[in-house]
């Protein structure tokens, strides 16, 4: 049978003068077989990758089956964060249906925003478990996600919806803080990973930007209401997608889910991976206390960290400066309809364009050679940051 090595070993379980033999599925190489023995951390076989061409690890997956799960995290993350700004063209009428003022209205964006910038210190690091993986929180994080836009699209007081919006940014982080992550995770040519999350992150832009004029053609048509039953729509579709048929892509979980299989195979309890016996001693409350602190202790202790945070902070707060001011300035001051206001949104993508081509040819003209030649350090960077700042 293709991939599977006979192994002489010791069965834990059994006496000292009792063994086994099996066939494992991807356990370890045929040189390692006669030679492994069990695991000084614990009494189990390792289950590593057969070899560098493992079929089986998302770096050798196919062309087709990447595109595939580029797709599909580009997807999700358009779709939550369309969430943030899709709601601003309703932004008047629920001031009118709910009698309140401008800034209260307002707080629904921001809040949601607010939840997207927390959610990845408490949410991020679970993605990294092997026995948990990217897909089994993206699954669980926009299903949740679904359930608060129903409650978004029937909440009957500002209060409510304000409290969903904030919930519902939370659930969105996963997309935003380990969309990128997924994608690196089949990627095996360093030097197109720039290029690679250059594009997730065009969509990442663009999805807010195009958000407002799906928002507004909803609000003329339906209502306010329905903004959120849209956006419950695409997210169901979404998860739809996630769950049938987004492959796992972190490695760690790829190799637990093959112990998990030849446990089963053989009935054998045995079997082991590295990453999963680190987790097993794991105190999980000091991880999710480190969690939450490490940010706050790279940036007091790192000032190149707090510098980009700033300005990372003001690119952000100019964009959606920009989405709450374009309602007051474009249908307030100059008579546009909610959708004109909308397509006014999609002057956004022109310097997303030009800032992804800018990329390009910084990375194809001065990155790539000083990879090549062993001489480039992060400082390589800044130019480019440096100039269209």
């Amino acid at each position: 049978m293709d991939g599977l090595v006979d192994v002489e070993f010791q069965n834990p379980r059994e006496s000292s003068t009792s063994s086994s033999s099996i066939q494992l599925a991807g356990c370890f190489s045929q040189e390692d077989a006669d030679s492994r023995a069990l695991s000084p951390k614990r009494e189990c076989f390792l289950v590593e990758w057969t070899n560098p061409d493992d079929p089986d690890h998302p770096h050798n997956w196919s062309n087709l089956k990447k595109g595939f799960v580029m797709f599909e995290v580009l997807f999700l993350t358009c779709v939550t964060y369309m969430g943030s700004s899709i709601y601003t063209p309703g932004q008047q009428a629920i001031q009118s249906q709910f009698k309140v003022g401008h800034v209260v209205a307002t707080l629904n964006l921001s809040i949601y925003v607010l939840g997207y910038g927390i959610g990845p210190i408490f949410l991020a690091p679970f993605s990294e478990f092997a026995t948990i993986g990217r897909q089994t929180i993206y699954i669980i994080t926009l299903f949740v996600f679904i359930m608060f836009q129903i409650g978004c699209a029937t909440v009957d007081n500002v209060g409510g919806l304000i409290v969903m919006r904030f919930i519902s940014g939370v659930l969105s982080s996963p997309a935003l803080s380990t969309g990128a992550a997924s994608i690196g995770d089949v990627i095996s040519d360093e030097k197109k990973v720039p290029l690679v999350i250059g594009l997730w992150s065009i969509g990442a832009v663009l999805a807010p930007i195009v958000a407002p004029l799906l928002g507004a053609s909803m609000m003329v048509a339906k209502g306010w209401r329905y903004i959120f039953w849209l956006l419950t729509w695409m997210a169901t579709a979404n998860l739809v997608m996630l769950f049938f048929f987004l492959p796992e892509t972190l490695a760690d979980n790829v190799l637990y889910r093959r112990c998990r299989r030849i446990k089963k195979m053989t009935g054998i309890d045995a079997y082991c991976t590295l990453k999963q016996q680190d987790e097993e001693r794991l105190d999980m409350l000091q991880f999710f206390l480190e969690a939450v602190l490490r940010p706050f202790r790279i940036i007091a202790r790192e000032k190149i960290v707090a510098c980009f945070d700033a300005y990372m902070a003001l690119l952000y707060g100019s964009l959606y400066l920009f989405f709450e001011s374009f309602p007051l300035v474009f249908v307030d001051l100059y008579g546009f309809s909610l959708v004109e206001m909308g397509v006014a949104y999609m002057g956004f993508t022109v310097g997303c364009i030009f800032g992804y081509l800018a990329l390009y040819i910084f990375q194809t003209k001065v990155f790539d050679p000083k990879f090549d030649s062993g001489t480039f350090e992060p400082e390589s960077l800044l130019p480019l940051n440096m100039a269209v700042g």
